[in-house]
């Protein structure tokens, strides 16, 4: 995000607001407090602010085909979760937003102060779909294949090492047969994206 006064006139100015949460562990005691900016998307005009918004999610019934080969085959499965997914990805629209509370609205010459904002942020309509095409460009520069059956479904394939991994928004499900080769992609993918 980047703080400035000089918004383009005719420009949508959304507003904002925090979502607040506590984290528990299992024993019910609290683990930590989280705060999250959240944009408000439903302020947003389709065809100036946004166009395309759909994202995909893998289908349950490749979750079911995959694990029921997973496990007749004995392959490791595993999971890893994108902290943050939606910060990640750069964002292609010019959008503005009004400070968040709390802070200052105005500038030293009292013009009112608005934020452009570089990445897709909670709230915003097309998130899900800037974060999913940054996730897929990911996959593909590692050589991993899209299926085109369900293209939440990807393979990977070398020397008689494979990958089948499964994309739920920020969550990824993975099946492989070489633990070395999972390790190797899981420390490329801490490397470009936090996980849990």
């Amino acid at each position: 995000m980047s703080l400035g006064s000089d918004v383009p006139a005719g420009a949508n100015l959304m507003s904002c607001h925090y979502v607040f949460d506590v984290k528990r562990n299992q024993l019910g005691e609290i683990e930590k407090f989280k705060a999250r900016l959240v944009a408000d998307g439903s302020t947003q005009k389709f065809g100036v602010d946004f166009d395309r918004i759909f994202s995909t999610v893998v289908k349950i019934s490749t979750i079911r085909l995959v694990l029921a080969l997973a496990a007749a085959l004995d392959y490791n499965l595993s999971c890893a979760d994108i902290r943050q997914a939606y910060l990640q990805a750069e964002l292609k629209d010019d959008l503005y937003m009004r400070v968040p509370p709390g802070h200052p609205r105005f500038d030293g010459k009292g013009r009112p102060l608005a934020l452009k904002l570089n990445k897709t942020l909670y709230g915003l309509k097309q998130s899900g779909r800037e974060w999913n095409k940054l996730l897929v460009a990911f996959l593909l520069s590692w050589n991993f294949v899209q299926s085109q059956i369900d293209v939440c479904l990807f393979t990977y394939s070398a020397s008689g090492k494979v990958i089948w991994l499964l994309i739920w928004v920020d969550d990824l499900i993975i099946a492989d047969n070489d633990p070395s080769v999972r390790e190797k992609f899981m420390d490329a993918l801490s490397e470009r994206f936090p996980t849990e």
